[in-house]
C-alpha cells in the first residue's frame, strides 16, 4: 500500500472555461492497444457535457505519447511518476475532477454513445440525495472477427439500473474500511 501522495504531471492545455457536470475518469496502464476505441467512446457521447480525466499510471508502452497527440478541449491527462495501480489512478482521477458527477471507464471498455446520457437522466429521475451511485452491469466480453482485442459493451440501455445509497456503494468500494 502506498501512503506517500501522488506524484503527477498534468498536461495543462484544457480548453474548458467552466466546470463541467460530468467528470469521467480512465486509470490505464499499458492499455495502448485498447485505449484509443475507450477513449474515443467516451468522446462520442450524444451528452457532451462532459471532461474527460485519463490518468497513465506510468505506462511504458506509449500511452503517454498517444494521449499527448489528442487536441480535444474536453480532455485532461495526468501521469503518475510511478506506477500505483488502478485504484490510485481512480483516486488522482477524482482529485482532479471539477464536475459534482463522476463516472469511471476502463482504458480496455468501450461504451455505448447514449450511455451517459442515460444515466444522467436516471439521476435526475431519482433526485434524491439519498442516492450516490448509478450503475448497471456490462454485457459479456466477446471478441470481434477474430481480433485478438476483446470488446466490451455496457447494455445500459436493456437492464435495471441499480441505485444505491453513497454510504453503501463507497464501502463495497473501498473493501469495508
Amino acid at each position: 500500500m502506498h501512503n506517500e501522495p501522488d506524484a503527477v504531471t498534468e498536461r495543462q492545455d484544457s480548453g474548458q472555461a467552466t466546470a463541467p457536470s460530468v467528470s469521467v475518469v480512465i486509470p490505464t496502464y499499458n492499455r495502448l492497444g485498447t485505449l484509443p476505441r475507450a477513449l474515443e467512446s467516451v468522446l462520442r457521447q450524444t451528452y457532451d457535457d462532459i471532461e474527460v480525466i485519463v490518468v497513465d499510471d506510468c505506462s511504458a508502452d506509449g500511452s503517454w505519447e498517444y494521449l499527448q497527440s489528442i487536441s480535444d478541449p474536453r480532455l485532461r491527462v495526468v501521469r503518475h511518476e510511478t506506477n500505483r495501480g488502478g485504484s490510485a489512478a481512480r483516486n488522482t482521477g477524482i482529485k482532479a475532477a471539477r464536475a459534482d458527477l463522476i463516472a469511471f471507464q476502463d482504458s480496455d471498455d468501450e461504451w455505448l454513445v447514449t450511455k451517459l446520457a442515460t444515466q444522467i437522466e436516471e439521476y435526475r429521475r431519482v433526485n434524491s440525495s439519498e442516492f450516490g451511485a448509478i450503475y448497471c452491469p456490462r454485457s459479456r466480453m466477446a471478441k470481434e472477427n477474430s481480433e485478438s482485442m476483446a470488446r466490451a459493451k455496457c447494455n445500459i440501455c436493456r437492464c435495471r439500473v441499480t441505485i444505491k445509497p453513497l454510504e453503501t456503494y463507497l464501502v463495497n468500494w473501498c473493501g469495508g474500511r
